[in-house]
């Protein structure tokens, strides 16, 4: 182990790098996507919404993933049943998609289009 970071209020449940390894992004039970600097583990963001703008999660954040064709976007998405889409250049979200119940790392992003697992016994895809 090379390194931790520790935050005693705040579970962490998922975890994704940049394309170039830069920087890596966080979801836990906080509800809130945090994006780091791999070289200083420095916070750079928490991206918690609210404010002026679009709310973030209100529940558990299973799954963050960042955007290979466009590095500043993150995807993330949990119990609330909404995907978020980040710019972290902004802290609000600016987009949601409402629907998957995510419990795992279940979104992937490839040329432009989103795939989702949802942990419901319809539309699971």
């Amino acid at each position: 182990m090379l390194h931790t970071i520790f935050d005693e209020l705040n579970g962490l449940l998922s975890v994704d790098y940049n394309p170039d390894g830069t920087q890596f992004c966080t979801g836990g039970t906080d509800c809130i996507v945090r994006v780091y600097d791999e070289t200083t583990r420095d916070l750079i963001v928490a991206l918690e919404g609210g404010g002026s703008g679009e709310p973030g999660h209100s529940n558990r954040v299973f799954c963050t993933k960042f955007c290979h064709d466009e590095p500043n976007i993150i995807v993330s998405g949990g119990w609330d049943n909404n995907i978020k889409f980040w710019d972290i250049r902004n802290p609000s979200p600016i987009r949601s998609i409402h629907g998957p119940f995510i419990s795992g790392d279940t979104i992937d992003i490839h040329d432009g289009y989103l795939l989702v697992g949802s942990l419901k016994d319809t539309k699971n895809l």
